[in-house]
């Protein structure tokens, strides 16, 4: 039997900063995942500046060049194939390939003294939730606190009869259009509920869709938008399942185990940018268990729910805004309210998107009572 103070079942970004956050803090901890390191991941790999800042800060030992392949300061929106806006961003978005970015996470996971198992698919049965243990074939993991990090699997839901509420994406790559200043596209009208996204990265781009699927019309929708965006020659489209925004009720599902990222259903509504909320959340697995440990008196979930108050806040307001959004009406008038309030698109970019320096809930109203107004004067 292997003893851990804390195992973690997934090495992406949440489970990886989960675990380095744990070792700099002097934890014993495990990380298994299904796959061997470097893999293949679908992911659009868009990183905001504030996501750049959150690497910096932890992880000061990684250089942005290992992960980070392409960047932009113009952002446009298309109502199908029809540009509506052409915004220049105060900070770069920049792009990566998830299998730069989770090879650089886990590698300082190791340097930091954790322990990976490749190759190792966890399965519901396999986890003892009463015991605190995992098996694994002959191999028995005994640990203290248990982390779900494993994306959009049910590994953590289902035994506790807990829905997802997922999207689903699909992805091609294309050969790039041009060398220099090639902007990052948002796509609306390709799909009810959802958008396309085209990035831009050194060497290809990225063409995708990502939306609700419960007719399960994303396939047949996602080929025709392939064909309207682009007339390059793509490789065949990979799909994966995404969180929608909507709140699954489970950061915990045991007084010892907490969910982050993915698993977690963190995700912002709008964007559908994912690895900031992935990072944060394995940042305050790590501060929480630190805490809980600490403290004679099991606190875990109560410190860990209050650290994520903020993101649950947010997401909830993102999603209110979302289902606003995709109604017939409102998507018609949001379409012309982009082309006749460009310094509104570029102050939701810089200011929501970017940074968070302002949340759903009241970045609407900061808009129209202090940037316009004192624009007007």
């Amino acid at each position: 039997m292997k003893e851990f103070d804390v195992l973690i079942i997934g090495g992406g970004p949440s489970g990886a900063m989960t675990g380095i956050e744990l070792q700099k803090r002097g934890f014993n901890t495990c990380i298994i995942d299904k796959a061997s390191f470097p893999r293949e991941k679908l992911c659009g790999g868009g990183l905001t500046q504030k996501t750049m800042d959150l690497l910096a800060t932890h992880c000061p030992e990684i250089d942005p060049k290992e992960y980070a392949i392409g960047q932009t300061q113009l952002v446009d929106f298309y109502h199908r194939t029809t540009r509506i806006t052409h915004t220049k961003i105060d900070d770069p978005c920049f792009f990566t390939d998830r299998k730069l970015l989770d090879t650089s996470l886990i590698s300082l996971y190791k340097v930091k003294g954790g322990t990976l198992i490749e190759n190792c698919r966890i399965n519901s049965k396999d986890i003892n939730f009463n015991e605190n243990k995992v098996t694994t074939g002959s191999e028995v993991f005994q640990y203290r606190y248990l982390v779900g990090a494993c994306g959009c699997s049910t590994l953590f839901t289902k035994p506790f009869n807990i829905k997802r509420n997922d999207f689903f994406c699909l992805e091609t790559r294309i050969p790039k259009e041009q060398p220099n200043d090639e902007p990052c596209r948002i796509y609306f009208g390709a799909i009810k509920i959802g958008y396309g996204w085209y990035f831009p990265k050194n060497d290809h781009d990225v063409l995708g869709i990502g939306g609700e699927n419960n007719e399960k019309q994303i396939p047949a929708q996602a080929e025709a938008f392939f064909r309207e965006a682009t007339s390059k020659p793509r490789l065949p489209s990979k799909g994966a399942f995404i969180p929608s925004g909507k709140k699954i009720n489970a950061l915990t599902v045991q007084p010892n185990v907490i969910l982050v990222g993915d698993t977690a259903g963190f995700i912002d509504p709008i964007t559908g940018e994912g690895i900031y909320y992935a990072l944060l959340s394995g940042i305050y697995a790590a501060e929480s268990i630190e805490q809980s440990a600490k403290n004679k008196a099991n606190q875990l979930i109560a410190i860990y729910s209050a650290k994520c108050r903020a993101i649950k806040q947010n997401m909830k307001w993102g999603f209110l805004f979302v289902r606003l959004l995709y109604s017939d009406k409102v998507m018609a008038y949001f379409i012309k309210a982009l082309q006749i309030h460009p310094r509104f698109v570029k102050y939701y970019l810089d200011e929501v998107m970017s940074s968070y320096r302002q949340n759903y809930k009241n970045f609407i109203w900061h808009y129209f009572t202090k940037v316009r107004n004192k624009v007007a004067q």
